[in-house]
């Protein structure tokens, strides 16, 4: 997921916290960013079932873009991430298919092949004490 490293919110539309985050990663330059903010972003939350978008950028004066070591393996972090919070699943997948399609994000300037994931957050409350 996106918070394992550190990163700058470049836009956020939010209601509440969702259930399910659709997250999706890739390598970008200033114009695909301003395209994001102006077309999908403000979009997502009129979506049926969607409760918030968030767009941030990997800061990588404070990372190098390297989240660090784990079990060996150097885990390197996407330039930005689109996350969106939906109530289900299936709102989730639709809203990164409808504004965030492959064909669109080509057309705003994006490479081929951005990373795509889906998450269901859980909560739990728990007794520390011994």
């Amino acid at each position: 997921m996106a918070n394992r490293g550190l990163s700058k919110s470049a836009a956020a539309q939010s209601q509440r916290e969702g259930v399910v985050h659709s997250e999706l990663s890739l390598e970008t330059d200033a114009d695909l960013v301003e395209a994001l903010q102006r077309e999908a972003m403000p979009r997502f939350v009129t979506l049926p079932r969607v409760t918030g978008a968030h767009l941030v950028r990997n800061d990588t004066s404070l990372t190098g873009g390297n989240a660090g070591n784990q079990c060996g393996r150097v885990i390197l972090l996407p330039d930005i991430v689109v996350m969106i919070e939906a109530s289900n699943p299936d709102a989730a997948r639709a809203a990164g298919e409808r504004l965030l399609s492959e064909a669109l994000l080509t057309s705003w300037g994006a490479a081929p092949g951005a990373i795509r994931g889906l998450y269901q957050l859980e909560y739990s409350i728990q007794s520390l004490a011994e």
